[in-house]
This record gives structure tokens, sequence and C-alpha cells, in this order.
């Protein structure tokens, strides 16, 4: 949250009023927002966004994603036993681009 604008004072004194009342909502707001982030249970989540915001919200435990691009949507998810499964709108390739990283696009029709 901003702090008050030391020019503030100079304002009608409903302005300043309204001005304390909106910084009063915006942290009532943030505050809903990380309880509710917090009660999401990213642990023992399968899926997490924000993974490296201060408070990452968990999707469920058999939460499934869709990546919508361009020409491919991907679905990720986990399955029973563990394993990620991907499943698309078209047929893909995966890529490795690195020992832990690889890249998912639309096969290419050669």
């Amino acid at each position: 949250m901003t702090a008050p604008d030391p020019r503030e004072a100079r304002l009608p004194r409903w302005v300043q009023d309204k001005l304390v009342s909106l910084r009063r909502r915006v942290a009532d707001a943030e505050a809903e927002r990380d309880a509710a982030r917090l009660a999401t249970d990213p642990e023992a989540s399968s899926a997490v966004l924000d993974q490296y915001a201060d408070i990452p919200i968990g999707l469920g435990r058999h939460a499934r994603v869709t990546f919508k691009l361009a020409d491919l949507n991907v679905t990720i998810y986990r399955d029973d036993w563990g394993a990620l499964q991907v499943m698309g709108n078209q047929p893909f390739a995966v890529h490795p681009s690195a020992s832990n990283t690889v890249e998912i696009a639309p096969r290419s029709s050669e």
C-alpha cells in the first residue's frame, strides 16, 4: 500500500477522509486475498500458481491446467500414480532443451 502524499494535507477534509477510506479498503482486500491464498494449501496441491510469489496459490490435489497457445491447447495434470499426463488438441512434439527442461510445440508436418 502506498504512503499518504504530504500534499494531501492541503486537500479538503472530505477528500482526505475518502483517501483514508480507500486505503483501508485496499488493505482489507489485500488481507482477504492473502487469506484466500493461504487457505489453498499449496503443499498438498498438484498444481501451484505464482510459485515464486510471497503466497502461492494451490489449485487442489487433482487440478488440471490448460495452456492455450496459438496452434495448440495443452492440458497438464498429475495422475494417481504421480506421473505427469499431457494431452493436446492436435499432435505435438516434446523437445528436450536441458537436462530438466522440455519444450512442447505443435508437431511440424514434415
